[in-house]
């Protein structure tokens, strides 16, 4: 199945902050696949290969986007099936991307 990435390219003038093109098209994508839940829940892998970037560079946007509360992780333990991990992001991005 093949996912499109909606970049907003003015989405850092919007709320404030200076965000690389590769820290906005994970943010972007991360705010496309929590359209229908609410939140993202997809993996690293997954991300990394809808993205085609390197594994590394993503845990550290992920870090980074985390700490300008651009978005929240939330990690829980799920029994014999592993963690859980959803990804929120902020209100203030989801205002900034309706209010183009």
């Amino acid at each position: 199945m093949k996912r499109f990435v909606q970049v907003n390219l003015n989405l850092p003038k919007t709320i404030g902050i200076e965000l690389s093109l590769r820290e906005q098209v994970v943010l972007s994508h991360i705010t496309g696949l929590s359209q229908k839940k609410g939140y993202c829940y997809a993996s690293n892998n997954t991300i990394v290969k809808d993205l085609s970037i390197p594994y590394r560079t993503l845990c550290r946007v992920l870090d980074k986007l985390e700490d300008l509360n651009l978005i929240k992780r939330q990690t829980k333990w799920a029994g014999h099936y592993g963690k859980e991990r959803k990804i929120y992001v902020s209100p203030s991005v989801k205002v900034a991307q309706y209010n183009k």
